[in-house]
């Protein structure tokens, strides 16, 4: 929150320091300096700078504590597969389609008829597949730089980004 209001504050006074001398706008050497010198735009700049990087590590952290918990979320299935498995084994060696136990019924069930089978769509009759229609934007792109106009598309400025290097 105190980064929030430091970066508030000095934009504030950023723009009343251009506001105030409209001459900053045209030279980027003087603003830059003038900025420098009337504002604590290095001290702030350089705390987001470490901020980023610390957020980057905690990023870095958090993925690697991810794939952790992915690989034990998979053990846990299929130790739950394997469990599941042996027990229709039990029931079905049993000749039980279902038994009460104190803490859990289990129950063999009947599954509906499964579909098998694979073939090429182009094969099969319209009704019998989906079709759809999609946006290819790659095409837009290229038809609109043609000078060709395209219903409810145009090009425009991308807005500006951030780049950030680390020496």
């Amino acid at each position: 929150m105190e980064k929030i209001d430091n970066v508030d504050r000095l934009r504030i006074e950023i723009e009343a320091l251009l506001r105030d001398y409209p001459d900053l706008a045209e030279d980027d050497v003087l603003r830059a300096d003038t900025l420098e010198g009337a504002t604590d735009i290095r001290d702030v700049l350089i705390g987001l700078g470490r901020a980023l990087d610390d957020s980057k590590a905690l990023v870095a952290g958090v993925h690697s504590r991810i794939e952790e918990l992915c690989a034990r979320k998979e053990r846990f299935d299929a130790r739950t597969d394997l469990i599941r498995d042996l027990i229709f084994r039990v029931l079905d060696s049993a000749q039980l389609k279902k038994i009460e136990l104190p803490e859990v019924t289990l129950s063999l069930r009947n599954n509906p008829p499964a579909l098998t089978g694979n073939t090429d769509p182009a094969l099969l009759p319209d009704e019998l597949v989906k079709i759809t229609r999609a946006v290819d934007r790659k095409k837009i792109r290229a038809a609109i730089e043609a000078g060709q106009a395209v219903p409810g598309f145009q090009l425009s400025n991308a807005p500006p980004s951030l780049m950030v290097r680390v020496k």
